[in-house]
This record gives structure tokens, C-alpha cells and sequence, in this order.
């Protein structure tokens, strides 16, 4: 007499369909819920960042240093660069960040060369920025949340070397 089950009988397959058809649904569901959960985190935090980016542009104010604080406070648990104890008092107390970026502004030359922004060019970080950067990312199976990591940046060098004539005009 054989110690394997009988795989071939009605019985055993009902319970392992009935399985399937309960475990699939919630394993998709918990993974799915888990994979937007994060996606709208990372929405969120990049609009802390903004938030945070907008006060420490500001002129310091003596009445506004706790806001500072929470400000860099932020950029540190955000940001794969912490800010050193020496600018952080100096951000906090004396130091504005600079308003634009040529950064932002090469950022927004390379994306608009590209089709995919078309707004100003001038240096800014603002919405209109982020959603051409998250189209840009969707458009390259990139995690599509309109910060500028090191793939995107990557990437985007790429493709506006490779698209963009070396006679393009720069705006």
C-alpha cells in the first residue's frame, strides 16, 4: 500500500481550487494596497520637501526658527544627504536657500527639449516641474514620483545626448 495521497480525486482538487480562488485575491490585494500605500507616501514626502525647500528660501526671522528647524528637519529624513550640524545651524538661523537652480534650470532645458516640459525655463522648482518628471519617468518604467534620483538624472542625460542635436539652442 502506497503512503502517497490519491492527487487525482474530486475532493483534494475542490480544496486546492477553493484555495486558489481565496489566497490569489488577497495576496494581490495586500501587495496592491502595500505598492500604492508607498507610492502616496513618496507623494507626500516630496511635498514635504517642497514645503520645507519654500521656508528655508524665506530671510531668516528670530520668530521662525522652530519652523527652520522642522523645515531641515524634513530635507534630513527625506534626503540620501543629511545636512552637517554647521549648515543646519546656519540654515536655521542666517542662511536662505537660493531661489532657483541651474540645476532646475538644465533639468527643465533637457525635459522641455524632449517634449515633456513646457513651462518657463527659469531655474524653479513647481508642480508643472514635478508632473514633467513623473511623465518622463512613466514614460521610462521608472517609479514615477517627480523627484530627480540618480536614475532619472541618469537616464534623462541619456536620452537628451542621444535625441537632442549637439546645435540645439539652449534656452
Amino acid at each position: 500500500m502506497s503512503s502517497n495521497p490519491d492527487l487525482s480525486n474530486e475532493p483534494f482538487k475542490s480544496i486546492v481550487a477553493a484555495i486558489g480562488t481565496i489566497a490569489v485575491p488577497i495576496t494581490v490585494a495586500f501587495f496592491g494596497g502595500w505598492f500604492t500605500g508607498s507610492a502616496k507616501n513618496r507623494e507626500v514626502e516630496g511635498k514635504f520637501v517642497e514645503l520645507a525647500v519654500t521656508i528655508l528660501r524665506e530671510q531668516p526671522d528670530p520668530q521662525k526658527t522652530a519652523l527652520r528647524s522642522w523645515a531641515v528637519d524634513v530635507l534630513n529624513s527625506y534626503s540620501g544627504a543629511p545636512i552637517g550640524a554647521e549648515a543646519r545651524k546656519s540654515l536655521t538661523e542666517s542662511s536662505s536657500l537660493p531661489g532657483t537652480s541651474s540645476a532646475v534650470r538644465d533639468v527643465q532645458q533637457m525635459l522641455a527639449a524632449l517634449g515633456y516640459f513646457r513651462g518657463a525655463i527659469d531655474g524653479n522648482t513647481t508642480p508643472l516641474l514635478r508632473e514633467a518628471v513623473s511623465s518622463f519617468q512613466r514614460a521610462n518604467s521608472l517609479q514615477s514620483d517627480g523627484i530627480m534620483g540618480a536614475a532619472t538624472v541618469n537616464l534623462l542625460i541619456q536620452q537628451y545626448t542621444k535625441n537632442v542635436p549637439a546645435s540645439a539652442p539652449s534656452k
